[in-house]
């Protein structure tokens, strides 16, 4: 067993003890590829790895936890001990991360009045079922166990949120209820008001920075905020954001490898460090998170390149290199090694074989009927689309349709037909609807959960809870009598699909599911599905979410792990744009809006 102690420097078993770290989200990579990328960041000079806990992910409904496949964090932590790191844990409730909701379980939002991250009884059961379920979990991995984890923390980011000290120290007294021993630490912008709101250094608890440049000033904001409140303790960045994530319709984001480096030597003489990301991985599913910038909202890619160390599919790129010069050119006798590739390979064109348009589709699923139409989060998973329909009486002249409340996009269909594509970000405007003939009219309204926002005050905006959410008015009345069908793409969603016989053609009037059959010889390789000729959507493959494609870019493909790939496949592309899917294309490289 051995001993972790922050005194004014970091003791393991009474040696001094810098931690030179890399970010590793194990649910944004294929569990194949962990030990790879462990031993990469090994091999680049660290000795540490951390990692955050997506609550969401693990109790994707109240009350039922899931720890298997790309969710085995204890597997990933073995993995990390055998390669000789120690682990930086990170399993507070909310973990911003680009993630949907922070990491926050949708099922929430379905709970009356409950405040997110406060003192809300409500919330703090919910977090103490969890937290009874995951950490027991965690006990034997800390170092004092004989397990790899040095320290966890508390919460994240809260001084950029809130400042009540008193939820704080409620999940300080959980994590010690449940056996969690070793230190504990906050992590928060280095300036005063960050740090005041969001630390519980009266408690003792362990306080450090986060941020991207600007390092010399920032260690010192640390320093001086220590002095003041009494404390010696090393310096340490948690999150020094070596890239930036992207978001749809955006350029990409890029920093000079040099810089990082540079950066990085700086970090490594003056105290401990962990690089947010050492590979970004890929936001699977329907797990990106969303941004509000001047009441707008900005959803990221599936891609979280991030412009790492290693890119996407785990490789190291020009900044890898870079960072490893810096860090042997200050820490002399530093152990290094040549990182491991990944070989990738373009598997070629394939037809499909099935296809089914929305309606088709609806009649083969669960369709629950209520007066008023539901939220996401009150009829199914909480994440991906949601189909409302209803009949409306035909007056035979044009009328009106207002969608109230509508987060985040809708696609308006009458008698089966896209009729209009509205989302939160526009104005509140009618739609002005008709039909020439029959004495009712069908009308279907598709939409789409973008990605719930995952930092800042807009946490907690009603934007959260997705669907119609106020209801759908046509002319100056209320519409009742709904039907709604989840199209939330789980495995057992798709298993439910029967295809027919794919129709070929160039428009098609309403969104539409292709089926796909691709027979790989031999798997020697990732690859990339190319969704440049497609307009939006996402792409299951054997019942596994690859994500959302979007032709506004910046990424024009979608990332696939050798490891998700068979001899057979069946591969279910979701376009909602009425852009007919003819073929399935898989590459070698990757493609953005420009390089395609």
């Amino acid at each position: 067993m051995a001993s972790f102690q922050i005194k004014e420097q970091f003791y393991l078993d009474d040696q001094p003890l810098r931690l030179r770290s890399g970010a590793l989200h194990y649910f944004r990579i294929h569990p194949s590829q962990w030990s790879q990328d462990l031993f990469n960041l090994r091999a680049l000079g660290c000795n540490t790895v951390e990692t955050y806990v997506p609550w969401n992910l693990h109790e994707p409904q109240e009350g039922r936890f899931d720890f298997a496949g790309i969710k085995d964090l204890f597997r990933f932590l073995d993995l990390a001990q055998e390669q000789g790191l120690y682990v930086i844990l990170r399993p507070s409730p909310y973990i911003c991360a680009e993630w949907d909701f922070g990491g926050l379980p949708a099922w929430l939002l379905a709970k009356p009045k409950l405040r997110v991250r406060s003192t809300d009884q409500q919330y703090l059961m919910a977090v103490q079922r969890y937290y009874h379920e995951l950490l027991p979990r965690l006990q034997p991995y800390q170092i004092d166990q004989g397990g790899p984890i040095l320290m966890m923390q508390v919460e994240n980011e809260y001084g950029s949120y809130a400042n009540e000290h008193a939820y704080l120290r409620q999940l300080l007294q959980l994590m010690r209820h449940e056996g969690i021993t070793v230190p504990l630490f906050t992590a928060d912008g280095a300036w005063d008001q960050a740090l005041d709101s969001g630390s519980l250094i009266g408690d003792d608890v362990f306080v450090t920075g986060n941020f991207g440049a600007d390092v010399t000033n920032n260690f010192d904001n640390l320093a001086q905020y220590f002095a003041r409140n009494q404390r010696k303790w090393p310096l340490m960045c948690m999150e020094y954001w070596d890239g930036w994530f992207d978001q749809w319709g955006q350029s990409i984001s890029k920093r000079p490898p040099q810089e990082v480096a540079a950066d990085v030597a700086t970090l490594a003489k003056r105290g401990s460090f962990n690089l947010y990301m050492f590979r970004g991985g890929t936001n699977f599913g329907f797990m990106n998170g969303c941004l509000q910038e001047q009441g707008q909202l900005r959803p990221q890619t599936t891609s979280y390149d991030y412009d790492a160390l290693l890119d996407e599919a785990g490789n190291p790129t020009a900044k890898y290199f870079a960072v490893q010069e810096a860090l042997a050119q200050t820490i002399p006798g530093i152990e290094q090694e040549q990182p491991r590739l990944r070989a990738a390979r373009a598997y070629g064109e394939f037809a499909p074989d099935g296809a089914l348009d929305l309606d088709q589709a609806t009649q083969q699923l669960a369709q629950i009927s209520s007066q008023y139409p539901l939220t996401m989060a009150e009829i199914g998973s909480g994440y991906g689309y949601l189909y409302y329909q209803t009949e409306l009486i035909n007056y035979h002249h044009p009328d009106e349709l207002t969608l109230v409340g509508l987060a985040d996009r809708a696609q308006v269909l009458i008698n089966g037909e896209t009729v209009a594509v509205q989302t939160e970000n526009d104005p509140q405007k009618s739609i002005t609807y008709s039909a020439a003939t029959g004495a009712q009219i069908r009308l279907g309204i598709l939409v789409e959960n973008l990605g719930r926002i995952n930092y800042g005050p807009a946490l907690s905006a009603p934007s959260q809870v997705k669907g119609l959410v106020g209801g759908v008015q046509i002319n100056n009345h209320y519409q009742s009598g709904w039907t709604q069908t989840a199209f939330d793409f789980t495995p057992e969603m798709l298993a439910r699909l029967v295809f027919a016989k794919p129709t070929v053609g160039s428009k098609l009037a309403q969104p539409q599911l292709t089926h796909f059959t691709v027979a790989l010889a031999e798997i020697d390789g990732d690859t990339y599905l190319d969704c440049s000729a497609w307009g939006k959507g996402c792409v299951s493959l054997n019942g596994f979410n690859l994500g959302r494609y979007w032709h506004q870019g910046p990424y024009q493909t979608l990332y696939i792990p050798a490891g998700l790939l068979k001899q057979q496949n069946e591969f279910v592309v979701f376009e909602t744009e009425g852009r007919a899917v003819t073929q399935l294309i898989l590459v070698e490289h990757p493609k953005t809006s420009t390089n395609h």
